[in-house]
């Protein structure tokens, strides 16, 4: 059994499921260190989107020696897949940034 430095809950794949079209949907990504390292984001993008940047946000606040990851798709967002990847750039002295896949389908 081998221990990175960095558990992320709850993977590097966050599944979003079936999005219902005119609702909000928030899913939440924790990045908590495996040592005493006390850890904050430094940016995060999105990469290989399939819908425009403008219907889905991230935010980040912390808890503790953790970082919790917000994602929200908006209410307005038009319907079909929503995929892409969201880069998190940490100031871990061993993981600098930490990619999510991430999909759904807003119907």
């Amino acid at each position: 059994f081998v221990q990175g430095p960095l558990e992320v809950k709850p993977g590097s794949f966050l599944t979003l499921g079936l999005i219902r079209k005119g609702t909000t949907l928030k899913k939440e990504i924790a990045f908590e260190p495996n040592d005493d390292a006390k850890l904050a984001t430094t940016e995060m993008k999105f990469e290989k989107m399939t819908m425009a940047e403008e219907f889905v946000t991230v935010t980040s606040r912390q808890d503790g020696n953790k970082v919790i990851v917000e994602l929200a798709v908006s209410d307005k967002a038009p319907a079909g897949l929503l995929k892409g990847d969201l880069v998190v750039g940490l100031n871990h002295p061993l993981v600098k940034e930490k990619r999510i896949m991430f999909n759904g389908f807003v119907r």
